[in-house]
């Protein structure tokens, strides 16, 4: 009764304790602040603001109240009454943060030029081999293409479109501040990438610079930092995006029949063979897969007599669902008041998508970083990074050159009906998958060593001088060989592909070795007075680089099984090269703002270069910007609590660019050891007439840029666009024409200029909610841009239109007009009589294409295929990739994060061909059937409608002229990544010594939205080339 009774005073005691707050908050101008979160610290109780800033919370006396919102800083309040007050003060760590720039940092409040920023998380838990892929879509206007599917393979990527004549150039990497390549690069150990867009931004790098650059800061101690070790990994499953789907062996042979015999043939594949065809397709065990050859009984029929009988997809029996790839990453950082310290290693295996053949790509990098105070005034540091890559992929057939993508452009024009196996099981020679399987596959090692000592002295206040010296060593071998390739006859007896013996094998070898060296030196002085910031910074940059290659190749392996030049007996061959290129430059740059209100930049470079002769060797580039934040003048004040900046800024800026070849300006004598003419009983060798000397110079990018920087809503929403035009003056392409009597070609001369001009949009929002009395924070991110180019200067006296032009847009398409498919008779009859088609074919018949006649002309052509004279051709699209957009979405709520992103283009024109577009049309040797290949016009008018016309086995010129008809499309929407995890409570796991665990999900390219043809994906929209690849991914991220 007594514990009863204490124990109910001692509720009743709790329950007084427990009051209701009721309070409003406000922010630093009196406006109430809705959707505040407020938490009673260290409970679940929590409320959110009303309309006009009022709550309500039951909370006990003493304990603390924490108030937060997207764009303030947060507030602790100590309850002692029963009503309070709070005021939010806004968070300028948005308006603050500083932004890495060449050489050096900056406000990015303050910043004038073109410049974007990625943190490491954008590239974390992908299942990606290098960060230009994790990278894609991230950015406005950094457009990247994975143009192939295959282990390890690089993605190309440029900064703002068109820098050449239809051609794109990749910007300049800086990685610590030291040229390097994202080919390399581990993604695990970057710490944020900024992207400069803009001539005032990239000018400080010169020479280089032309096309933007990228600036990679790797992660790093920090000061007074306890031992931190993380591990993190990444498994993923793959299987290809898009293989290109048969019609199956019963179609393709009754399809293929009809194709050959509209071009006046025979059909080629017999009716015999015909029936096993059909015989095999309902019913595989009821006969065999292949007979044998008519001619030689021991051997199984073989491609060029078409009567074998399987029931193939080539495209599935190549590649396999599924394959496993993993990543594993380890690093170990920390520091003390004086040293910080970080040291990494990764791992990543990568098996290829190919079911029979060793395709894989294994990499492992190591990166160690360590900086000290060695006195108040003097910094040294040490960064060291180094890669190892291996790749092993086939050669295929006779070729060992020969690589995958060409095993993969045969498969597509392997008829269906050839096996992969033969009855016996094995490799059916037919289909060549034994020019693999028996083939030594190629290998390449690469190994890359970069090694970087920086020292920063600080003799005065606001003086810096600053020194690094940088050490590259890159080793590439790659060895690959043709041995003895075995197929298995009728009887099952083996015999050697090609009539090729021991002596016909090789072995081929190669090495380079590339030794680049590269020293910086700058000095900045910063000073303030009254308002007035003040920064100059000046230095000199110099590079080196030598290449040495060593090739050689022998014939007659001694033992094909392990190839080498060594145990080789035949003839040899062997060659070198030498190869190498200088620059020096030297910098300037001068910073000046009022009181962040007022902006200004001027950069200075001077750069020579080896690649040009004596007088033409130097060349001076400036660059101007300048900046007005609106948002910080007085009668702007009124309006802070809804834009907190409003910074106008514009730029111009000249870049050299350092194109065309090494030695260009020295006239050099082809030697050819090996000509076509004998004497006795050798061939002899001979000189070439000297070619003539190109005196280049630098081209010159001119660079105008307008754009605006908005953040609303207490940087909840923030907003950038940028306008800009693009001059390339002077671009290296062909020379005058030259009278053919001078025996040699002009060389390629400054003898361009084109314009790019284009725009881009950045969007971002952020905020919170209480959810559940837990804070859910979510962000969203857009980005939308594009480009176009157009030629403005062009050598091309004559002004055909296949050539560039004056005025040319950049992926331009000309081509004929579609009228319709003919289905009347007696149109085909008007056509042939009149012979307005002739230029395409004759004999033209229903189910045949009607060309729309555009000029004066009678018939249809096209004229002289020039501007003046292009007869019915006409501009039908143009395949640039406009309007490239990225869309994101990140959110994360009581240790659950999920975050999704989309990728794309809005626009582009395609005109497919070739043996995966239309099927047909390439030969007995070159066409195939997909199935929408069916979809065309039948000779038993079972598809009255067709969308494809006539196919003729022999020919596409009569009906697959390039045509408005079979333009396709490039527009796609495609989900990148989507990504769910959570992160363990940190009260389980800090008992066992764990700072952080995390376990996720993702997906990658797992769906795309896209009109293309479907054989086709609109992200590498060519046949022949190694599927991307779409992902299901698992991983863990552990800190101790």
């Amino acid at each position: 009764m007594v514990l009863l009774l204490f124990g109910s005073m001692d509720a009743m005691a709790a329950i007084e304790q427990a009051i209701q707050v009721k309070g409003k908050v406000v922010d630093n101008i009196g406006e109430p602040v809705i959707g505040a979160n407020v938490v009673v610290k260290g409970t679940t109780t929590g409320v959110i603001t009303s309309i006009d800033g009022s709550f309500a919370i039951d909370a006990v006396k003493g304990s603390t109240i924490v108030v937060s919102f997207i764009g303030y800083l947060s507030q602790e309040v100590k309850v002692t009454g029963n009503f309070l007050n709070i005021t939010l003060e806004n968070n300028t760590e948005l308006l603050d943060e500083v932004v890495v720039v060449g050489y050096g940092v900056q406000k990015k409040a303050n910043l004038t030029g073109a410049i974007a920023t990625v943190g490491a998380k954008e590239l974390e838990d992908r299942p990606v081999t290098n960060a230009a892929a994790a990278l894609q879509g991230k950015v406005a206007n950094l457009n990247i293409s994975n143009g192939d599917g295959g282990p390890g393979k690089k993605a190309s990527f440029n900064i703002r479109g068109y820098a050449g004549l239809d051609a794109t150039y990749s910007p300049l990497v800086i990685i610590d501040g030291v040229t390097g390549y994202f080919d390399d690069l581990n993604p695990n150990d970057i710490e944020t990438l900024t992207v400069l867009k803009d001539a005032a931004a990239s000018a400080i790098y010169g020479a280089q610079a032309a096309y933007g650059v990228i600036l990679v800061t790797t992660k790093s101690g920090k000061k007074n930092e306890k031992t931190v070790i993380n591990y993190n990994n990444n498994f993923s499953f793959n299987s290809p995006t898009v293989l290109p789907k048969t019609a199956g062996s019963l179609e393709f042979s009754r399809l293929f029949r009809e194709a050959d015999i509209n071009g006046g043939g025979s059909g080629i594949i017999d009716l015999e063979t015909m029936e096993r065809i059909e015989k095999y397709y309902y019913d595989p065990t009821s006969i065999p897969n292949n007979v044998p050859q008519r001619d030689n009984p021991d051997r199984w029929a073989d491609w060029g007599d078409g009567r074998s009988n399987a029931n193939e997809d080539w495209q599935k029996a190549m590649f396999k669902n599924n394959q496993l790839n993993q990543q594993h990453n380890i690093s170990i950082r920390g520091g003390s008041d004086k040293t910080t310290y970080v040291m990494s290693l990764g791992y990543l295996k990568d098996e290829g998508k190919l079911r029979y053949y060793d395709d894989h790509y294994q990499r492992y990098n190591a990166l160690a970083k360590i900086t000290t105070d060695v006195t108040k005034w003097l910094t040294v540091g040490l960064n060291v990074r180094y890669s190892h890559e291996k790749s092993v992929s086939p050669a295929y057939g006779m070729n060992p050159g020969g690589s995958v993508n060409d095993m993969i452009g045969w498969t597509q024009v392997v008829w269906p009906t050839i096996p992969v196996r033969d009855p016996n099981g094995h490799f059916s020679p037919a289909g060549r998958m034994v020019f693999i399987a028996d083939a030594n596959p190629q290998t390449s090692y690469t190994d890359n060593f970069w090694g970087t000592a920086n020292v920063v002295i600080k003799p005065l206040k606001g003086w810096t001088i600053n020194a690094d010296f940088t050490y590259n060593k890159w080793m590439n071998k790659r060895s690959y060989s043709k041995g003895l390739i075995y197929s298995y006859s009728v009887s099952n007896e083996p015999y050697l592909e090609g009539g090729f013996g021991t002596e016909d094998t090789r072995v081929w070898q190669e090495s380079n070795n590339d030794d680049f060296t590269s020293m910086n030196a700058y000095t900045t002085y910063e000073k303030e007075f009254k308002g007035h910031n003040f920064k100059i910074m000046a230095g000199m940059q110099s590079e080196y680089k030598k290449n040495f290659g060593l090739y050689a190749n022998k014939m007659g392996m001694v033992l094909p099984g392990q190839p080498s030049i060594s145990t080789s007996t035949g003839k040899i061959e062997a060659w070198d090269s030498l190869d190498h290129y200088a620059t020096l430059g030297f910098f300037g740059r001068f910073n000046y703002d009022y009181k962040s209100r007022y902006l200004f930049e001027f950069d200075l470079r001077r750069d020579g270069s080896s690649r040009y002769a004596k007088g033409h060797q130097w060349g001076t580039f400036p660059a101007f910007s300048a900046g007005w934040n609106v948002a910080k003048e007085a009668f702007f004040e009124p309006y802070t609590s809804i834009l907190s900046e409003l910074r106008l800024r514009g730029s111009w800026g000249e870049l050299g660019n350092m194109r065309g070849k090494n030695y260009q300006y020295i006239s050099t004598v082809p030697y050819n050891a090996t000509t076509d003419y004998i004497m006795g009983d050798k061939r002899i060798s001979a000189f070439g007439a000297p070619n003539m000397i190109a005196y280049n110079t630098w081209e010159k990018n001119r660079t105008l840029d307008f754009g605006v920087d908005i953040a609303a809503l207490n940087n909840r929403l923030t907003m950038s666009f940028d306008w800009y035009r693009r001059d390339i003056i002077g671009l290296i392409t062909k020379g005058v024409t030259l009278p053919a009597v001078l025996g040699v070609n002009s060389p390629d001369t400054n003898n361009a200029d084109i314009r790019n001009e284009g725009w881009e949009l950045t969007l971002g929002w952020r905020d919170q909610f209480s959810l559940a009395s837990k804070s859910f924070n979510y962000s969203v991110s857009f980005n939308l841009s594009d480009y176009q180019g157009t030629v403005l200067k062009y050598s091309n006296p004559k002004g055909l239109i296949y050539d560039y032009y004056v005025g040319k847009k950049m992926g331009t398409i000309w081509g004929y007009t579609t009228d319709h498919i003919m289905t009347d008779p007696a149109e085909a009859k008007a056509i042939n009589d009149s012979g307005v088609q002739n230029k395409f074919g004759g004999d033209w018949v229903v189910g045949d294409i009607k060309y729309v006649n555009l000029d004066d002309d009678p018939n249809i052509n096209d004229g002289n295929q020039t501007l003046e004279d292009h007869g019915d051709l006409s501009i039908i699209g143009n395949d640039t990739p406009r309007y490239n957009f990225g869309f994101g979405f990140n959110a994360d709520w009581n240790g659950i994060d999920f975050s999704m992103f989309l990728q794309g283009t809005m626009k582009r024109d395609l005109w497919l061909e070739g043996p995966v577009a239309f099927g047909l049309g390439g030969g007995q040797w070159g066409s195939n059937v997909w199935k929408n290949t069916l979809d065309c016009w039948r000779e038993d008018g079972s598809n009255p409608d067709p969308w494809l016309p006539r196919l003729y086995l022999w020919s596409t010129s009569k009906n697959l002229q390039k045509q408005t008809r079979y333009m396709d499309t490039g527009a796609y929407c495609r989900l990148k990544n989507i990504q769910l995890g959570y992160s363990l409570p940190g009260a389980i796991i800090n008992k066992v010594g764990l700072e952080k665990v995390r376990i996720y999900f993702s997906g990658d390219n797992l769906l795309t939205f896209s009109g293309i043809n479907e054989n086709f994906d609109p992200e590498a929209p060519w046949g022949g080339a190694y599927p991307i690849s779409k992902s299901i991914s698992f991983g863990v991220n552990v800190t101790f």
